[in-house]
């Protein structure tokens, strides 16, 4: 073999780095722990908002209707709470809507109720009674459904406003059918609730979204949206589309929502713990058609949802 021929080190043997490129190596590690250190601090300040966390104080008796007596007394007022944008909210935001979707999966009808001030356990049910003899697809609107219900559980009268097209009211309960196997009864999978309620102290408006099975709540996510952030009406939470048959009988504005085909449904809004305020971002004109009726809720939030009235039709 040649003498001038280089040789191939063998680095299965005993050679290594030397001391310099441990040096090297050393402080080629401590830069980049550096600049992820000075990246991650910039994007915490970036987003200062999203981690503020403080009390609020409601009026007595909300949280407790709420959350129920396992986590407020009747007489409780102050909770903790994110203030928006809180993006680790918005995550969980996400988690309850992925359950109302399954929940929807597995319905037989869904009906949204418009409500002006917040709920109590007698409208959060397991069943709804039924005459045998009556025909539930006639269930084919809000307004047919609430009608319905206050007869059958006296105790809901009063709760819910009647309407056609967008519910004027700014909280909402959505109710989720499941097939029954007793003909004396609607079986109720879950409700939904939406509220917004000033808040005592600080100024602003305090969001929450909540899963009931029963008078049990499952789930939730809240929000606190300061009164500097541009706090106004989150409206319409829920727009109600009928058949387009529906349009044999002339009826005005009300016809402006009749472009459903054979399957009635809804459209919802739920408050954006991601979004800085509960203003609307955009003012969008429609002119005379269905958009005009919820133009306002333009970019307004990412939780957007469209739920069929009757899913098993």
């Amino acid at each position: 073999m040649d003498p001038n021929y280089p040789r191939i080190k063998n680095f299965c043997g005993h050679a290594g780095f030397t001391f310099v490129e441990f040096l090297m190596a050393l402080a080629i590690g401590a830069g980049v722990i550096t600049v992820a250190a000075i990246s991650y601090g910039t994007i915490i300040n970036s987003v200062g908002r999203s981690a503020s966390y403080d009390t609020v104080t409601l009026s007595a008796g909300v949280l407790n209707a709420f959350y129920g007596d396992d986590e407020y007394s009747v007489t409780a007022t102050d909770t903790g709470a994110y203030f928006a944008p809180s993006y680790g909210r918005a995550a969980k935001a996400e988690i309850l809507r992925d359950s109302l979707y399954e929940d929807v999966s597995q319905a037989s009808a869904v009906f949204c109720l418009s409500r002006t001030a917040q709920t109590d356990s007698s409208t959060r049910l397991t069943s709804i009674p039924i005459n045998p003899t009556y025909d539930a697809r006639r269930l084919d609107t809000p307004n047919a459904f609430l009608t319905h219900l206050e007869a059958a559980v006296p105790a809901t009268a009063g709760t819910f406003s009647s309407y056609r097209g967008t519910a004027p009211a700014q909280n909402l309960s959505i109710y989720i059918l499941e097939p029954s196997q007793d003909t004396t009864e609607l079986a109720v999978i879950a409700t939904y609730e939406v509220d917004f309620v000033e808040a005592t102290s600080p100024a602003g408006t305090y969001a929450s979204v909540r899963r009931y099975q029963g008078t049990i709540c499952t789930d939730f996510y809240d929000v606190f949206y300061p009164v500097s952030a541009g706090t106004v009406d989150f409206l319409p939470v829920a727009a109600s589309f009928e058949r387009a048959a529906r349009l044999a009988t002339v009826e005005g504005n009300d016809d402006l929502m009749k472009v459903a085909g054979n399957l009635p449904f809804f459209m919802v809004w739920w408050p954006d713990p991601a979004a800085e305020s509960l203003k609307e971002v955009t003012a969008e004109t429609f002119g005379s058609g269905p958009r005009s009726a919820y133009g306002a809720m333009t970019g307004r939030t990412s939780l957007f949802m469209v739920l069929p009235m009757f899913p098993a039709l």
